[in-house]
């Protein structure tokens, strides 16, 4: 987790609040964070906090609000604009939600993880041609990174490109050792589940879909 520089005292509350949020300590998680951003209201460490706190107790609207008073604070976080869109994606704006993930696309650039996370999101939305697309640029972005290619050739087989997708496995089978080439052939063959790439997975339930605020921990860069 990433904190201001300096600010010694913030980074060592807002672990603490981590720590008990991973615990699902809601409340002593929330009496630490009400007290952590009344003390510093300009913290958008604190804010992103305590979006995850809301998401965690089931109140979206709170986790957008608190997202959003991150994002005013740090208008290029993009841990900040994601968790906003999660939160839309709970209270049902999906057309919001569609509308900011395009916003993020037209800044992403050369940002890999922004492209991978924004590949996640497309694909909870059934929207596989997207994920696919930016499952391709982190692949572009990453080409000897194993992971990526695996993302990429799931979201081809998601849409349908079996021909491309059989031709990246190829190449990875040659290239990966072990295990991972087994996982690979294995994956040809249709007898394992891809794990770990998204766009291959079945359909989440909303109410158990991770979201940026329950696998991540906030963090102040852009990325």
């Amino acid at each position: 987790m990433t904190v201001p520089a300096g600010d010694d005292d913030s980074a060592t509350e807002i672990r603490r609040i981590d720590g008990l949020l991973q615990r699902r300590q809601l409340p002593e998680a929330r009496t630490l964070c009400d007290s952590l951003l009344m003390r510093h209201p300009d913290s958008a460490e604190g804010w992103l906090i305590a979006a995850r706190i809301s998401q965690q107790s089931g109140d979206y609207r709170g986790m957008l609000d608190a997202a959003r008073r991150a994002l005013a604070l740090d208008p290029g976080n993009n841990l900040a604009r994601f968790t906003e869109i999660e939160a839309r994606m709970h209270a049902g704006d999906v057309a919001g939600a569609r509308s900011q993930l395009s916003d993020i696309e037209s800044t992403a650039g050369a940002d890999s993880g922004a492209w991978r996370r924004l590949a996640e999101f497309h694909t909870n939305l059934n929207q596989h041609e997207q994920a696919a697309t930016c499952a391709i640029r982190v692949a572009a972005l990453k080409p000897y990174d194993a992971q990526a290619a695996y993302a990429k050739a799931s979201a081809l087989i998601a849409i349908g490109r079996m021909a491309e997708a059989e031709e990246i496995l190829d190449e990875l089978i040659g290239r990966t050792p072990g295990t991972a080439a087994r996982r690979c052939a294995a994956r040809r063959r249709g007898t394992i589940t891809w794990r770990g790439c998204v766009p291959c997975s079945p359909p989440v339930p909303r109410d158990r879909r991770r979201s940026p605020c329950t696998t991540r921990s906030p963090r102040s860069s852009r990325t």
